[in-house]
């Protein structure tokens, strides 16, 4: 049976993680015979990384603000090594990249379930609120900022507001002094421009859904979250049934012609009970693996479909199951360390160690 060597991306694991363990634990779950999972990360401390039960090898690829070439390139080199089948993007700002590398990555045997560039921004941060008008879906005041006058000189976001950084983090703000300093904080992790947004007071909820090359919805789950990070990130939530947010799944799907895997972000209006969408995320969310345990395998689904495989699709999941995160600490040789940052690889051997 040929082997096959499926690549995962986004590794970090800290208090504001990345979809990446996560994706590999639900495909190490249920993974067909022969299956090696690779991890592909621009950080050599990324936690991740030093996951050797979960990744079988790990590889060091460019940042992403190195653009298409670069990663390209790195490609093509470990692709010679490695032998990649499938490749899974599991951050924003690597979902672009990776889009607009399709065709060159399939000429190499490199499949994607990804849609298309044009489609990939027409959900971003900066274009969000555009979309969801133009589709009938409530959003949240936003502004696009590109300079702190842009916040200074408004008067239609209001206190209290979040600002964004243009792929992750969000703060609350309640002043204009809380605004300039997490203005530049934000723009000097993650650049201009910045997304203002005005704040919604309710509960909050997330939807993963899995679509077909042809838009068909495969599978989805809703979760309501429990306890956030100061990132906004969900540290416990538990699935729930909404009627209302899977059908909102399904218009989001269709409005944006879309293949791959998808997070709607929503928040509940406390007092009109209006649901907003906050954010519409590329890939699969960091909390996926309470979509497996909950009866939907979505990430090896994607693995098939992305394959050319017939998949069936999902018709229901367990209501009520909760995951609360948790942290860990990995235990490894120095030298693991300065394999990676020294050869730009780490090799495991995963499957060797199981025939012992």
């Amino acid at each position: 049976m040929k082997r096959l060597n499926i690549a995962v991306t986004g590794l970090n694991a800290t208090n504001n993680p990345a979809p990446g363990l996560n994706i590999t634990r639900s495909i190490r779950k249920e993974q067909p015979p022969g299956t090696r999972l690779i991890g592909l990360t621009f950080d050599t401390l990324a936690t991740g990384a030093y996951e050797s039960s979960l990744l079988d090898e790990v590889y060091i690829v460019p940042y992403p603000a190195e653009g298409e070439d670069a990663l390209l390139s790195r490609l093509v080199e470990i692709n010679k090594v490695a032998r990649l089948d499938v490749i899974i993007p599991s951050l924003d700002a690597e979902v672009n990249l990776y889009s607009s590398l399709k065709t060159e990555l399939r000429k190499l045997g490199i499949h994607m379930l990804i849609p298309d560039r044009a489609k990939v921004q027409l959900r971003s941060k900066q274009s969000l609120y555009d979309f969801c008008k133009r589709n009938n879906f409530s959003a949240p005041r936003t502004r696009i900022v590109h300079e702190f006058s842009d916040i200074e000189h408004d008067k239609t976001i209001g206190y209290p507001s979040v600002l964004k950084g243009s792929f992750t983090d969000a703060h609350k703000v309640d002043t204009l002094e809380e605004a300039s300093i997490f203005f530049d904080r934000l723009t000097k992790e993650w650049g201009l421009p910045l997304v203002w947004q005005q704040f919604i007071l309710g509960e909050e909820y997330d939807v993963v859904a899995l679509a077909d090359e042809k838009s068909n919805v495969i599978g989805k789950v809703v979760m309501k979250k429990f306890a956030l990070t100061e990132k906004g990130k969900a540290w416990s939530a538990v699935t729930i049934g909404d009627k209302n947010i899977l059908d909102l799944a399904d218009a989001a799907i269709k409005a944006l012609g879309w293949a791959g895997p998808l997070e709607v972000e929503l928040i509940k209006d406390a007092s009109s009970g209006t649901l907003y969408v906050l954010e519409i995320n590329p890939r699969f969310p960091t909390w996926i693996y309470l979509a497996v345990e909950a009866g939907q395998n979505l990430p090896l689904a994607a693995v098939n479909l992305a394959l050319g495989k017939k998949v069936k699709p999902f018709h229901s999941y367990e209501l009520g199951k909760l995951f609360v995160r948790s942290m860990d600490e990995n235990i490894c040789d120095f030298n693991v360390l300065c394999n990676l940052t020294v050869r730009g690889n780490l090799i495991y051997n995963n499957h060797k160690k199981k025939k012992k």
